[in-house]
């Protein structure tokens, strides 16, 4: 339920909404660990995709980011 509020909170802010989902996500696999340290090695491809997934979309979202700072600046320049 909270990945779903992350997923509708990054339509607003990406770049937040992304960060947070990867600092969940990673509390959950090392409480998971903590209690059950078998837990590391259980579904480790879906945790790498996970992770690759978030991972590009934080970089995708950082540079969106940048563009839409930097298009203030393009708005500003006049074209002769």
């Amino acid at each position: 339920m909270i990945f779903v509020g992350l997923g509708i909170w990054s339509r607003t802010k990406p770049y937040e909404a992304i960060l947070t989902g990867l600092i969940l996500f990673t509390l959950i696999i090392v409480l998971s660990a903590i209690a059950d340290p078998s837990s590391i090695f259980s579904g480790i491809l879906w945790k790498v995709l996970i992770y690759s997934a978030l991972i590009k979309g934080l970089a995708v979202a950082r540079n969106n980011k940048k563009v839409l700072a930097n298009d203030d600046i393009i708005d500003d320049i006049e074209f002769e």
